[in-house]
């Protein structure tokens, strides 16, 4: 049974969500603008004058954005379970997520084990 955080480690999870929020919220997020175009123009080989690539390169900005807010919404519910005292709890199992794994992934909401089961589940529905 692993043990749950002690308040110098919910501190240090906390200080790296906000961390983080705050590198994604900023103007730009972690990928500005000029950084996107680069890895658009790096996955498409077209030619930079067809509109094809114009619209591919919207299509993947607005991804790139998409994949921002839910990692902006998935430490915002981090942060919201440590205040509520749930933070570091597996949603599955209820038994305290070890610090290591939170350390590596502090929004994460399974222990190992049960998020091994989780993305085996998915597999199979897909």
């Amino acid at each position: 049974m692993n043990a749950p955080l002690d308040p110098g480690q919910r501190a240090e999870l906390r200080a790296e969500l906000e961390r983080r929020r705050e590198q994604i919220a900023r103007p730009g997020g972690p990928m500005s603008a000029p950084e996107r175009t680069v890895v658009v123009h790096e996955v498409l080989s077209q030619d930079a004058d067809e509109p094809s690539q114009r619209e591919d390169e919207r299509a993947i900005g607005q991804a790139l954005g998409g994949i921002e807010r839910a990692e902006l919404a998935e430490i915002d519910a981090a942060l919201a379970r440590i205040d509520a005292d749930g933070y570091g709890l597996c949603i599955d199992c209820d038994n305290p997520i070890p610090y290591a794994r939170l350390k590596a992934e502090p929004a994460a909401l399974r222990c190992v084990a049960c998020e091994a089961r989780h993305e085996q589940a998915l597999r199979r529905l897909a």
